[in-house]
């Protein structure tokens, strides 16, 4: 019903915009895509690989202390990747927050 109430190509655009937001705030951070070689990407999620010296494990959960899930990364990526995705009811602010409770998170081991 919300997809449809929406339109599916203001959908399409608010999942384009929190994706490439996403990835854009999070290179300024020093993570890079995982996959760097794909060239089509979804934009429901963003899977990034952790700068060197970084733990996905303990980044994930200080952003879930703040309240934001993002997910582990899946098989071999478990131990160097961190997923946030961008479905659902979710809007550019919400993306925003994500990226700043992940700043904040990813700052105290290198501050």
């Amino acid at each position: 019903r919300m997809i449809h109430e929406e339109g599916l190509t203001s959908v399409f655009e608010r999942l384009g915009a929190m994706a490439e937001r996403t990835r854009e705030r999070a290179a300024g951070l020093g993570f890079s895509l995982q996959g760097r070689s794909i060239v089509h990407r979804s934009p429901s999620l963003t899977a990034l690989q952790a700068p060197d010296g970084v733990d996905p494990g303990a980044l994930r959960s200080r952003v879930r202390d703040a309240g934001i899930q993002i997910a582990v990364g899946l098989g071999p990526y478990k131990p160097s990747c961190i997923r946030i995705g961008h479905m659902g009811d979710i809007r550019l602010q919400d993306a925003d927050r994500t990226m700043n409770v992940l700043e904040e998170a990813w700052r105290p081991p290198h501050a």
